[in-house]
């Protein structure tokens, strides 16, 4: 027993496994899908995990953005408001210079209207003047038909008495020469034309 005990033991002989020609055991294939599956369900959980944590800072983000487009949309507004109040300003302007320009109209108007006025009192000035004038000539046309009528007159008269006194001028030269033709100092012919030259010596007297 002691010898069989101190004998080494005799190793036993390996058999070396013949080369497989057969598919590998279905557990692989089974195993391959699986973890597939499970890298895609933690991608899944990851991208939720992800998703989750900063799926607030997008809405963060977002909300900024909105905030930010508010912002410039209001500031958009309050300078259109600036623009409309301008408008405002410039059309209360506008309504300025309008009620300026019918101002400035009737003004004109008026203007005209006092020219037209001033042309009136010039003209009515020239008619009254222009009317004293007639009267100032009927005034001294009448005074000289009654200075022509007086003179007319006087002329008349001196006329009358020139031509009596003619008259008178020859009678006496007919009277002195009958007398002196009576008593033989002058001949009977030269008596009418002794008349006669006295009579015609009187016409430069009625002439001047």
């Amino acid at each position: 027993m002691a010898e069989t005990r101190d004998q080494p033991a005799e190793p036993e002989p390996t058999v070396e496994p013949a080369p497989s020609t057969t598919a590998p055991p279905p557990r692989r294939r089974r195993v391959l899908p699986a973890a597939i599956v499970g890298g895609v369900i933690g991608a899944a959980i990851v991208a939720a995990l992800s998703w989750a944590w900063l799926r607030p800072e997008l809405d963060r983000s977002a909300e900024a953005r909105r905030i930010a487009a508010l912002e410039q949309q209001l500031t958009r507004l309050a300078a259109v408001e600036g623009q409309l109040g301008r408008v405002g300003a410039l059309e209360q302007q506008i309504a300025r210079l309008a009620e300026i320009e019918r101002e400035l109209g009737r003004v004109a108007a008026l203007e005209q209207a006092t020219q037209r006025l001033g042309l009136l009192d010039q003209q009515q000035g020239r008619l009254a003047s222009a009317e004293q004038r007639l009267a100032q000539i009927d005034a001294n046309g009448r005074r000289l038909g009654t200075l022509k009528r007086r003179f007319l007159r006087w002329q008349g008269l001196q006329n009358g008495t020139v031509e009596v006194l003619t008259g008178l001028g020859g009678l006496a030269v007919l009277a002195v020469g009958t007398q002196l033709t009576s008593v033989g100092r002058l001949p009977r012919a030269e008596l009418p034309l002794a008349t006669v030259l006295a009579v015609a010596a009187f016409g430069p007297v009625t002439t001047i």
